[in-house]
């Protein structure tokens, strides 16, 4: 599984969760911040206890 960060076309952010299988498991709030995903993220990730990877696919295509 992994995370990935998403920009809207109204320019705010959120992320989204992809299952092994691609399916989307989770989609968040929109967010005025990418570090509101990210510090979402991290907070989801301490609660489950998994490490899943964070893709940011807001144009700098980089895993976080």
């Amino acid at each position: 599984m992994k995370f990935q960060i998403l920009k809207s076309i109204n320019g705010l952010y959120y992320y989204i969760l992809v299952g092994r299988n691609g399916e989307i498991m989770l989609t968040s709030e929109m967010m005025m911040q990418k570090q509101s995903c990210r510090k979402s993220i991290a907070s989801i990730k301490r609660s489950v206890g998994f490490f899943t990877r964070v893709e940011d696919r807001t144009g700098q295509n980089k895993t976080l």
